[in-house]
């Protein structure tokens, strides 16, 4: 299991570019001699509000098979351009020259 202090870093770091209008594609960081970081946030598109756009706006039947699927989801009630969450990996640099 990640420790969570790196991942929360770079969710405030989205979430604080996203305030200022931009958001980053994407973030290398070198965690040391031999592994790379890659972070990428996740941005609500409009094709993501079918399952987690307004909890009211939802098709009956697809609100209802969610319900039964994730009893306890709080993924809903997005708006386009809301940050989800972000794709994290962290790469071994291990190939020899």
């Amino acid at each position: 299991m990640l420790p969570m202090r790196p991942i929360a870093a770079s969710l405030k770091n989205a979430r604080l570019s996203r305030k200022r209008g931009t958001f980053p594609d994407h973030q290398l960081v070198r965690v040391d001699g031999d592994t790379v970081r890659f972070n990428q946030p996740i941005v609500i598109n409009e094709v993501c509000l079918n399952c987690h756009g307004p909890s009211v706006g939802l098709k009956p039947g697809l609100k209802t098979l969610l319900d039964e699927l994730y009893p306890d989801d709080k993924f809903r009630d997005f708006q386009v351009g809301d940050l989800r969450g972000a794709f994290r990996a962290e790469i071994k640099d291990d190939v020899p020259e």
